[in-house]
């Protein structure tokens, strides 16, 4: 385990050595992240089957709005509640996620700073402990889908899915880490912007229903593409072409390499606000 010193040095060199070490402290990242899935549950009674029965819960009041409130309104191959299900796990991993980055940043980013930890490392942790908690809800998913025959037989892309998640969270956290360095309020401003992407990613409607300019808007949004291989990948729904798949990646590079460069140059100054 290596430790990290923070040098004023805003230089190609300085930012690659920055990604670097990010990568090679794994042991200080899974240490925290077992502390933020410890501190996650450590008060609450149902503990980790908490991750199990919320998604559960929002799913079984979504089917009864519009399976049996509006009945006939979405037809799919496969169960609605399937469907509604996977969106919820998916949507709550990033609506619960990101904030936490942000969260992580502002409280412990001076103690950080002073035991020279990276900065990212933080992130990458926070990031890890929710694909970590993800993982508990795919069990009654997996369970439901298999009694419903609709369980992918392409199970094998959870993997590559949970890499491609795990950088976009990366990546979109560190935007908000540095919003919530800059202003408190823009907290409560991101929070309404995260409940607004549950609209506008297909979480409880088919994007097929969709038309005109609306349609173009969700197909737009990466979080679509990425829900869409999530699903392809547990319940067998849906489809991805090769342009949607290379948005997605690209979308998440650039966001990657420009976020954390400003992360690099500006977590000095982030340090002495907190």
């Amino acid at each position: 385990m290596t430790t990290y010193t923070h040098r004023v040095d805003n230089s190609l060199n300085g930012y690659i050595k920055f990604i670097i070490d990010s990568f090679s402290n794994w042991e200080i990242i899974f240490v925290l992240c077992s502390r933020h899935l410890k501190t996650r549950y450590r008060r609450s009674f149902l503990g980790v089957f908490w991750s199990l029965l919320n998604p559960l819960l929002v799913t079984l009041v979504l089917w009864f709005v519009f399976v049996q409130v509006f009945s006939g309104r979405f037809e799919m191959p496969i169960s609605y509640a399937s469907y509604v299900l996977s969106g919820t796990l998916f949507v709550t991993l990033i609506q619960g996620t990101l904030p936490q980055i942000g969260d992580s940043i502002t409280a412990t980013g001076s103690i950080s700073a002073k035991a020279r930890v990276n900065p990212l490392s933080l992130i990458y942790s926070v990031s890890l402990s929710g694909i970590i908690s993800l993982c508990f809800g795919l069990v009654p998913l997996c369970i439901y889908s298999f009694l419903k025959g609709s369980l992918s037989a392409q199970v094998f892309l959870l993997l590559p899915w949970m890499i491609i998640t795990f950088f976009l969270l990366v990546s979109l956290g560190i935007w908000i880490a540095i919003a919530y360095s800059i202003f408190n309020d823009l907290q409560n401003i991101i929070a309404v912007l995260l409940i607004l992407t549950s609209y506008v990613t297909p979480i409880f409607y088919p994007i097929t229903m969709l038309k005109g300019i609306t349609r173009k808007i969700v197909e737009f949004n990466p979080l679509t593409v990425c829900l869409e291989i999530f699903r392809i990948s547990t319940v067998s729904y849906g489809k991805i072409g090769v342009t949607s798949l290379v948005f997605l990646i690209s979308f998440i590079l650039i966001n990657f390499v420009v976020s954390t460069r400003i992360l690099f140059t500006r977590w000095p100054k982030m340090v002495n606000k907190l």
